[in-house]
């Protein structure tokens, strides 16, 4: 079944990650927090606001199944102190100008630095730093080279710690995987969830590239009447993704699949409602594996990276003739003046 609605005209569009807040009251504030913080929820780049009997959470989706007392709102809560300046400042002084990135990721308890140039003490000094701002982190460690090989896995070493596995909490589900081995971007969570948002009932859903399933996850749990195809070439990857759909419980509606989306999607010999192709560098060179696998009308969500919107909107004129960008939107930067790019693009009936 696939609805006959634009994802446009037939849904309301989901309101922005930057407005959404929980609201609970005064005396249940400190449960809430642990739970919104323990399903990957909280927003911590807006500030949690306190009224006359109540305290507004920032979050960066929808949560569902709240529980009575907690309700979602609108709210535009003011922006929150800066981490990454908050870790430049524990630095300065001991640091030389310009010799580390302030940019930083967290990834369940594993934090990862841009540190790779310094020496081993100022290294541990700034894991240490990242510690006292994170105070739950098992492992620290820093990118030590550029993402290169086929599996998009940049090359990280450790500097505290021993393991870089982890579970990672977002929106709802969790995500086990190690960072040094298998791609993942935390820093993707809310486009995962504004994705999610968009799907239909009883949709047949196919993720390319689909890493250890943070997309995947998160739609067969949130629409248990779907059914969520998932493939990945990286075994590692794999390996994970189906851990997670045993650890989240959605093996009766999701399957993943290791190989190359090329050879692995046409064998399947199904139409899907609904395609997500999470590969910006080079997901146009399998646009054509996408259009074989989707039914007339399907949703196809498309990730590039450019510098404004025009060169990723002529390819799409060319490769999937008579559709149409319903969206298209900037999901981050990669580098000064170029953007992670996504254009929600329907399929002519």
């Amino acid at each position: 079944m696939r609805r006959k609605k634009d994802a446009a005209a037939g849904r309301k569009e989901p309101a922005s990650p930057g407005k959404l807040a929980v609201r609970v009251a005064s005396a249940d504030a400190e449960s809430a927090r642990r739970r919104l913080a323990s399903e990957g929820f909280l927003d911590p780049s807006r500030k949690v606001s306190r009224g006359a009997g109540f305290v507004l959470f920032p979050v960066i989706a929808k949560p569902e199944g709240l529980p009575r007392g907690m309700r979602t709102v609108s709210a535009d809560l003011p922006a929150q102190k800066n981490q990454n300046q908050s870790l430049a400042k524990r630095l300065s002084g001991i640091l030389s100008s310009g010799s580390f990135s302030k940019s930083f990721d967290i990834v369940g308890t594993v934090g990862i630095l841009d540190v790779s140039g310094l020496s081993p003490e100022e290294q541990e000094y700034a894991a240490g730093a990242l510690r006292q701002v994170y105070c739950s982190l098992t492992a620290v460690c820093t990118r030590a080279g550029n993402i290169e090989d086929e599996y998009r896995v940049r090359p990280l070493r450790l500097i505290y710690g021993k393991s870089t596995e982890t579970i990672h909490p977002e929106n709802g589900v969790r995500l086990k995987l190690d960072p040094a081995i298998a791609y993942f971007s935390a820093r993707q969570a809310a486009e995962r969830a504004r994705v999610e948002s968009l799907v239909g009932k009883n949709e047949e859903i196919l993720v390319m590239f689909a890493g250890v399933g943070p997309f995947s996850i998160l739609i067969a749990k949130r629409h248990p009447d779907c059914k969520v195809t998932s493939v990945e070439l990286n075994p590692a990857a794999v390996q994970y993704m189906e851990e997670n759909i045993s650890l989240n419980k959605v093996g009766r509606n999701s399957v993943a699949i290791e190989g190359d989306v090329a050879k692995a999607v046409p064998p399947l010999g199904k139409r899907f409602d609904r395609v997500i192709m999470p590969l910006p560098k080079s997901a146009g060179d399998f646009l054509d594996v996408a259009l074989a696998a989707a039914r007339p009308g399907a949703f196809i969500h498309f990730y590039s990276f450019g510098r404004d919107f025009s060169e990723t909107r002529a390819l799409l004129g060319r490769k999937l003739p008579g559709a149409r960008i319903l969206g298209m939107r900037r999901c981050g930067a990669i580098a000064p003046g170029k953007f992670r790019l996504v254009f929600d693009v329907r399929l002519p009936e």
